[in-house]
């Protein structure tokens, strides 16, 4: 008898005695359970336009009143200073993002553009060529007057957020050129349009760092300091801070057609994000190359939810007809 099989006959034998002797007593017994509770979190962020001529008050619940006391006359949706633009005028346009949850965050803007098919005039009166272009070109600072060509420089409306790069340029009047602020970074790949032969030009950027929530400022780990509102975390700094409206010849875009421009944020958690078979680190600067991989995974992806939003993005751009009130609103991916 090997070894094994004899400690099996001994353990046996063993038992058997222990019931023959204890056979009238009853069994010690003890039953613990291991309950472990958890909660899903969530990620839930709002964007605001602090400097817009909106006439929607206090947008984002952040105790900033956004209508800039600009009435809407004929209660179309759009303020009336947002009326009957003219060539080169300018308006101040500032989307930026403040994590209103619990958890860090990476966020992406993606802003639809209209465009037209027109003669180009330059600033001397001089026609150029006409082609099609953006009807809008993104720029820095707050709203240029004929009084101010230089610009005015931007006074970013919340408490700069720590780490972030918040020199702001005053654009000209007379600059002609997108410029986008650095915190943010292009992702060219995930953009439609360039080539102008749609109706529309799409841009996607990615904030360079994490958004921070409200555990982030309760347990220390972000020392930064958040809107003056409590309940939300981290704000980023703006995309851009105003938008002008391109030079073109006289009648080439009918008058009073509504051009709209839309903003659509997307969020995703910074903590375990994982893309490409392996953990994306969003601990320090995000890297352009690990914002594309986020985005590719959780965001351009064949969701209904996104689809159904850039479709309605794209529909407002394209039309020139869709009134404010008509907009189809923007869906949560969650």
């Amino acid at each position: 008898m090997n070894k094994k099989k004899a400690v099996a006959v001994i353990s046996a034998a063993g038992l058997a005695g222990v019931l023959a002797v204890g056979g009238t007593m009853a069994y010690l017994t003890n039953t613990q359970n291991a309950t472990n509770t958890f909660t899903v979190g969530d990620v839930e962020v709002g964007i605001d336009e602090p400097h817009f001529p909106g006439a929607g008050g206090d947008t984002n619940d952040d105790g900033i009143d956004d209508t800039k006391n600009c009435p809407d006359s004929d209660k179309d949706g759009i303020p009336d200073i947002n009326e009957e633009q003219v060539p080169q005028q300018e308006t101040d346009k500032d989307p930026m993002i403040t994590n209103k949850s619990v958890s860090d965050a990476v966020v992406f803007m993606k802003v639809t553009v209209p465009v037209r098919e027109f003669t180009h005039v330059n600033d001397d009166g001089t026609r150029g060529d006409k082609k099609r272009d953006e009807l809008y070109i993104f720029k820095q600072g707050q709203m240029a007057t004929q009084a101010a060509p230089n610009g005015q420089d931007y006074t970013f409306p919340y408490a700069a957020p720590a780490g972030a790069k918040t020199t702001i340029a005053a654009d000209k009047v007379t600059s002609h050129v997108n410029h986008w602020n650095e915190n943010w970074t292009e992702l060219e790949e995930f953009e439609d349009g360039q080539d102008h032969s749609k109706a529309y030009r799409t841009y996607v950027f990615g904030y360079n760092t994490r958004l921070h929530g409200l555990k982030s400022i309760q347990d220390g780990t972000w020392t930064g300091t958040p809107v003056a509102k409590k309940g939300v975390g981290e704000t980023t700094v703006p995309l851009f801070q105003k938008v002008q409206l391109q030079n073109f010849a006289d009648s080439e875009i009918t008058p009073d057609e509504i051009q709209n421009i839309t903003v659509q944020t997307y969020v995703i958690q910074a903590d375990n994000v994982i893309a490409d078979q392996g953990v994306v680190s969003t601990d320090a600067a995000i890297e352009k190359a690990d914002l594309a991989t986020i985005y590719r995974a959780y965001v351009a992806q064949e969701d209904a939810n996104v689809k159904a939003n850039d479709k309605a993005a794209q529909d407002n751009a394209a039309t020139g007809k869709t009134k404010v009130s008509e907009n189809a609103a923007l869906k949560s991916n969650k």
